[in-house]
């Protein structure tokens, strides 16, 4: 995204900005689900624990993560473009409402859902910062053809 932006050359930028959600799609699909159906192969990585229950801790976050793991890995692509293309500020404003979001929710869901309530305000805090990364793309896109039309 540098180098083309660099080049002033505006559509390879967006050419690899879509190509790079299109392969991050596919690659999501089977990474949700192994994710989803196998988590306890993952969480054997981490967990030394002799006992279940970090084990059905970890499968409860990752059955409910997982769906939202394609809506993270669309905000990553967002964030290389934003800071490819010179944005840095963007990134910046949509982790600290992401993390916002997911702190507020984390203290208001844990208390009914417990560990799943954390991986919900998570799922939903990336779904935050995401329909703020597609708003300002539309925004900023929508104004340059204003001012191209000018």
């Amino acid at each position: 995204m540098a180098q083309n932006t660099g080049a002033k050359n505006q559509k390879r930028v967006l050419e690899g900005f879509k190509d790079a959600l299109v392969l991050i799609q596919l690659v999501c699909i089977g990474l949700i689900l192994f994710i989803f159906f196998r988590p306890d192969i993952l969480l054997n990585f981490f967990s030394f624990d002799e006992g279940k229950t970090v084990l059905n801790y970890g499968v409860q976050y990752f059955k409910i993560i997982s769906f939202f793991y394609i809506i993270s890995l669309v905000g990553s692509i967002f964030v290389g473009f934003y800071r490819g293309t010179g944005h840095v500020n963007i990134p910046v404003i949509g982790t600290t409402l992401q993390i916002s979001i997911r702190v507020i929710l984390s203290y208001l869901l844990v208390k009914f859902m417990g560990i799943g309530g954390v991986a919900l305000a998570t799922g939903i805090g990336w779904i935050g910062i995401v329909t703020f990364q597609i708003s300002v793309f539309v925004i900023k896109k929508y104004y340059k053809s204003e001012e191209e039309g000018e």
